[in-house]
């Protein structure tokens, strides 16, 4: 049985799991991410920000469509790899042994880099976490600035 280890629990990683499990039924397929809330649509932010989505709806998997999956998720922060070795570093516990790594880790909004880029009340949309903020912050205030698209 194969070993594999994706660090990254988004759309890439879930999608990688998808093709390993459609390819492999007796795959050995582990998720690493140290996003709290796991695998939602990150795209679905923006609507669930402006009210047009439940905070519900953002999680697309059910549990019926994880068990068919048959992945097993860590929740954790890869920090080191050990190729030589094949292993993958948590933060947290043993490391991860595997015979094949995917590295679906996405990305993160770039940070502005302006006078003013560092104080509390500057925000990014990157994680659930980060949309929960903006509407707390939303209802203490009636202004706001938008950089990017």
């Amino acid at each position: 049985m194969t070993r594999y280890v994706i660090v990254g629990q988004g759309i890439a990683g879930v999608s990688a799991a998808e093709a390993i499990r459609s390819v492999d039924r007796s795959a050995e397929i582990f998720l690493v991410s140290n996003d709290p809330n796991g695998f939602y649509s990150r795209p679905g932010l923006a609507y669930y920000l402006t009210g047009e989505l439940p905070e519900n709806q953002l999680f697309i998997y059910s549990k019926e469509d994880w068990r068919q999956l048959n992945v097993k998720q860590v929740k954790a922060e890869a920090v080191r790899l050990l190729p030589k070795e094949h292993k993958l570093a948590l933060e947290h516990g043993s490391p991860l042994q595997y015979d094949r790594l995917v590295l679906a880790t996405g990305t993160t909004a770039a940070r502005i880099t302006v006078p003013g880029a560092d104080l509390t009340n500057v925000m990014y949309l990157d994680h659930l976490e980060d949309t929960r903020a903006i509407l707390r912050q939303a209802r203490r205030t009636h202004t706001a600035v938008v950089v990017g698209g």
